[in-house]
């Protein structure tokens, strides 16, 4: 043409020849005839047309103007490109939804948008020299000898790990955090130009050094918030300010790595960040700023059942934080809970099932082999015998009790012990639950309890509770206590604080003398309202009568007064409610493990065994097992548990994870199950109608408790010892961090 653009001119000139396919891609056009017709006239109105038979339509909401008519694309364009297409079809559907609601078709608030700079090319390459440059992957083409006599793909595509590799070049340079980002919500508020504050910026190396936490001093506002949390709440003060006006940043003393100080890695002070100056960061994935779905549910990893909000993209659990709203554990969360989820993401986690052979685990890759595997041991067992850890839910607590009954079995678990205290559970005594908490004007903490606990009892004693601790601990939280009792062993400590309450109510109570410890008594006033909190777990069961005895002593088991047990596992509560008891190890000629690792203690005693299958998340060394199944955590299971308060903690699957299903079809090929047993919704209803069973209250006086401690025998004198894949793995994953 006259722009000396090409462009195609017919010659006159046609040719006939046969195709297979025939694609439209030149000189396309909308057909815009039947717009022009009368009949499809809207109120006397054509739908308006450029010359170009385009259609005229808002470029930012794509709206034609006439009725209920949006239109975009190449329709409003003429030919363009399919990204164009796709941006016109976004603005569309916003507009639309807002015209809908009877909304403004424009949204009035254009969000602000934080940037390095306006183009790519002014970025300092300063911004990026802490990471190690990697050369762009070449794509493999076909050779051109090849390709001239054919139409195939030129670019052949990488292999799976070449992709793989090239996508993890992507510095993910985005910000995590831009939906949320409480600076990006007031400068859209305010309708900031950030080009009326040009000036000088500061220059912060991005702190990738700790495993868990990232921190980016750019983006940091000075607001303090991490820096108070840490201090005042947490207990070790980690993070301050470092120089002066223009120049102060917040970091480690120093300017050094968290991973040099004494953090918890609670995740704190990620939670309270108003932007993105710190991020939480995942062992086996990069994070990055795509929409994410979430799922709000409870933790499994303890008996505390702190409300939680997952965040999961392509069936991958990407972060864990504390649930939005008025929980019992606000912003709280502990390592576990935060971090320590990262162990059922790992390339360690099992999908399939191993068989042991010559101290090797061989995987299986079907369904049938391990089933008739079960079956044919079943048969020829004469001796079985189920343990099953309290880290499963009641829906898989009563699928295993059910194969118990199904085998002739008995089922008891290897992680639980008999204690006394069993046989207080259907008592008014044992119905502490967190709201007594907010009640109490005295918190006594003994021993090692979930950090998360610990953060409630902070938080209460600033609104005005007294807090004690007894702990053999070294922390930094001790700092906070407004008594501290670690000189002695715990179970010392307690004796002597007995024999002072006994000694106060010597005179008004029959036969106080048999509980007296030739001890020097050791003064603390306790009110009537006040609150024992313990691990059953990690404390000896004589340290624990020695609790009930104090509290007898002291409390009335009102509102706000007694004792509120707890359990490093999520469903102890639950256990004790189905009634499956502490077991003994032995040889049997089957046995069934579920979710149970045996101590070395107990492996001694059950390793003999003629066959043992075991369900679990992974492989342990420690595992004796003959046939291993995988097992469904927390987060990949529709269930349900009983937190340590007596609550209901509530799991919904969030990866969508069809391992349970798997394990469900194995026990039935194995003539464990029928085909509506094989069902989780057959469990998630036997589960719904036992939590909906009320249990009957047996009241105990002061007196009454007193008269029980009495008769306890056969005291355990040692904490436990407990063994769980998931808390071994935990724990390393936490050295990381050090």
């Amino acid at each position: 043409d006259n722009s000396g653009r090409r462009r195609p001119e017919p010659t006159g000139e046609f040719f006939k020849e046969e195709y297979g396919t025939v694609i439209a891609a030149i000189s396309q056009k909308p057909e815009v005839a039947f717009v022009t017709k009368k009949a499809n006239q809207i109120k006397g109105k054509k739908l308006p047309l450029t010359k170009w038979d385009t259609v005229l339509s808002d470029e930012e909401t794509q709206f034609t103007g006439l009725a209920k008519i949006f239109a975009g694309g190449d329709f409003r364009r003429g030919p363009a490109t399919a990204i164009e297409a796709i941006a016109d079809g976004r603005k569309a559907a916003e507009a639309i939804d807002r015209f809908l609601n009877n909304q403004p078709m424009m949204d009035p608030i254009k969000l602000f948008n934080s940037k390095k700079e306006k183009r790519l090319v002014d970025v300092n390459p300063k911004e990026f020299e802490q990471y190690e440059e990697i050369p762009r992957f070449k794509m493999p083409e076909l050779d051109p000898k090849v390709r001239a006599s054919n139409f195939k793909e030129v670019e052949t595509g990488f292999e799976e790990e070449d992709a793989r590799a090239e996508a993890d070049r992507c510095l993910e340079c985005g910000c995590n955090v831009n939906e949320s980002c409480d600076l990006r919500k007031y400068a859209t508020e305010y309708k900031i130009d950030a080009d009326m504050f040009v000036g000088d910026k500061n220059k912060h190396p991005i702190d990738d050094s700790h495993p868990f936490i990232r921190r980016d001093a750019n983006k940091c506002i000075n607001c303090g918030r991490c820096v108070r949390i840490c201090a005042e709440v947490q207990g070790p003060g980690v993070l301050g300010y470092i120089f002066r006006g223009f120049t102060t940043y917040v970091a480690p003393e120093f300017g050094g790595s968290l991973s040099k100080t004494n953090c918890e890695i609670c995740g704190k002070c990620i939670d309270v960040c108003p932007v993105g100056a710190l991020l939480p960061k995942n062992v086996n994935a990069k994070l990055n700023p795509h929409i994410s779905e979430t799922t709000t549910q409870n933790c499994g990893l303890c008996g505390t059942g702190c409300n939680i909000e997952v965040s999961v993209q392509d069936n991958r659990v990407t972060i864990v934080k504390p649930a939005e709203g008025d929980t019992f554990n606000q912003r709280d969360l502990c390592f576990d809970g935060k971090f320590g989820w990262q162990i059922f993401e790992d390339e360690d986690r099992i999908t399939h099932s191993f068989e042991r052979e010559n101290d090797h685990w061989l995987p299986i890759k079907d369904i049938d082999t391990a089933a008739k595997m079960i079956q044919e041991k079943l048969q020829k067992a004469k001796s079985k015998m189920v343990y099953i850890s309290p880290t499963s839910s009641i829906e898989e607590a009563l699928l295993i009790q059910h194969i118990a009954k199904k085998i002739g079995s008995q089922i008891s678990s290897l992680s639980i012990y008999k204690s006394f205290v069993d046989r207080l559970t259907d008592t008014n005594l044992y119905t502490k639950t967190y709201d007594d908490l907010e009640h109490a004007e005295c918190i006594v903490l003994i021993g090692k309890v979930s950090k998360v606990y610990k953060t409630i009892a902070r938080r209460l004693q600033r609104n005005g509770a007294k807090l004690i601790l007894i702990t053999k601990e070294i922390s930094d939280f001790n700092n906070f206590a407004d008594e501290l009792h670690n000189d002695d062993p715990i179970v010392k400590t307690l004796e002597k604080i007995l024999q002072y309450n006994i000694e106060l109510v010597k005179e008004e109570m029959d036969d106080i003398d048999d509980i007296e410890h030739n001890v020097d008594p050791l003064k603390l006033d306790l009110p009537e309202k006040t609150v024992f909190m313990y691990n059953r777990d990690l404390i000896s069961e004589e340290s624990i009568w020695n609790i009930w005895a104090i509290s007898s002593l002291v409390c009335n088991f009102e509102e706000g007064s007694g004792i509120l047990p707890t359990s490093k596992f999520n469903n102890f509560r639950g256990f004790q409610k189905l009634g499956i008891n502490a077991g003994e190890p032995a040889n049997y000629n089957f046995v069934l493990f579920y979710g149970e690792l045996p101590c070395e203690e107990q492996k001694k005693r059950i390793k003999n065994s003629n066959f043992i299958v075991s369900v679990n998340t992974h492989i342990d060394d420690a595992d004796s097992s003959h046939l291993l199944l995988p097992k469904a955590s927390y987060l990949e299971l529709e269930s349900t548990s009983i937190a340590d308060d007596g609550r209901t903690s509530k799991f919904k699957n969030p990866k969508n994870s069809t391992i349970h299903n798997k394990l469900l079809k194995i026990f039935k090929k194995a003539g464990l199950l029928t085909v509506q047993e094989a069902k989780i919704s057959f469990w998630n209803k036997k589960a719904q109608m036992f939590l909906a069973k009320k249990e009957k209250i047996r009241n105990l006086s002061n007196q009454e408790l007193l008269d029980f401690l009495y008769t306890v025998e056969h005291m355990q004198f040692d904490a436990p010892k407990q063994a769980s894949i998931q808390k071994k793995r935990i724990t390393k994953l936490k050295k990381m961090a050090k």
